[in-house]
């Protein structure tokens, strides 16, 4: 029982479909949980990083995908300040 090459066509459409559609929904997800990692950071003054951490989820593979915000630019001068770097 082989199928035909419309069938094949068929079944590859319904593959790409449902391989994008699952895609988007963890684009979605990413960017819900950041929202909500954002809302965190902001409401109890701790870096995103951290509270991603405390979520298990990693903060600087979830975090790359988000625009840079106040709170992660604070917290990258005051980490090159305890340093000793004066220059960046």
């Amino acid at each position: 029982m082989s199928k035909t090459a419309e069938q094949c066509s068929e079944l590859k459409q319904v593959k790409a479909d449902h391989t994008a559609t699952f895609n988007q929904a963890v684009q979605d997800a990413h960017s819900i949980i950041g929202d909500l990692i954002d809302k965190l950071s902001f409401e109890f003054s701790y870096s995103t990083e951290y509270i991603a951490e405390k979520l298990h989820l990693g903060g600087h593979a979830l975090r790359q995908q988000h625009a840079t915000t106040i709170n992660n630019a604070y917290a990258h001068c005051v980490a090159m300040c305890e340093k000793g770097c004066m220059y960046y």
